[in-house]
């Protein structure tokens, strides 16, 4: 007989095993009935469906058994920035300009064209913004930015979202050379001590940079940050 360690193994044939199962234990039930060994038959019966029940469960497992096992109780730590007017970009791109919401055509009894969205007369409030790059900070970027017949954001499935992380620290090098950029020998250096990078990984590097987020006309300077 399967023990159940075996089918909480097996996916496609968990169901197969625990049918196999059960005619095995339906012919020993028929053995035993015939022999008038009721209280032996029970007990099969009781081990049958109890097996099968606790492989049913096994097998619904879902999302909100990952969600409860892992990441309510995990640490999450916000790798943002405020988006703000003046901040770190390219002075080849210029600024973002943030401004109120206009309604962009008159609604009778409502609004004006032109006119801004208030608390106090539509019940609500909304900004608008003028982006003259993608290109802020650490961004989802794309093969397409630097190959026109690369892969676009939207070609990229959301599966990507979701992938081992791999920090690689080279702060310490950074703060004595700011135009230190990482080396093949950092890669070879970490793997060294972690072990190989998986594959399909997501690979960060830590150089501190984001110390002088706000400092916007050294973010400008030669030696570049990277």
């Amino acid at each position: 007989m399967q023990s159940n360690k075996r089918i909480k193994r097996i996916n496609g044939n968990s169901l197969l095993l625990i049918l196999k199962k059960g005619v095995k234990i339906i012919t020993v039930l028929k053995e035993a009935v015939m022999k008038k060994s009721i209280l032996m038959a029970i007990i099969l019966s009781v081990i049958f469906f109890t097996g099968f029940t606790s492989a049913a469960q096994e097998k619904s497992q879902g999302l909100w058994d990952v969600y409860n096992n892992i990441f309510k109780e995990a640490k999450y730590i916000d790798l943002t920035h405020a988006f703000e007017p003046v901040q770190a970009v390219w002075h080849g791109f210029g600024s973002a300009k943030f401004k109120p919401a206009k309604a962009g055509k008159r609604i009778e009894g409502y609004i004006e064209a032109g006119e801004e969205f208030t608390y106090e007369k539509h019940g609500f409030v909304a900004t608008a913004y003028e982006l003259p790059t993608d290109q802020y900070g650490t961004q989802l970027d794309s093969p397409a930015h630097w190959e026109k017949l690369g892969a676009t954001i939207s070609d990229i499935p959301a599966t990507y979202a979701i992938r081992p992380l791999v920090v690689i620290d080279i702060h310490n090098k950074v703060s004595k050379d700011n135009g230190y950029h990482l080396q093949v020998e950092d890669i070879k250096k970490w793997e060294e001590k972690y072990g190989i990078i998986p594959k399909g990984s997501v690979v960060m590097v830590r150089s501190d940079w984001h110390k002088k987020w706000k400092d916007t006309e050294r973010f400008n300077k030669k030696p570049f940050p990277e």
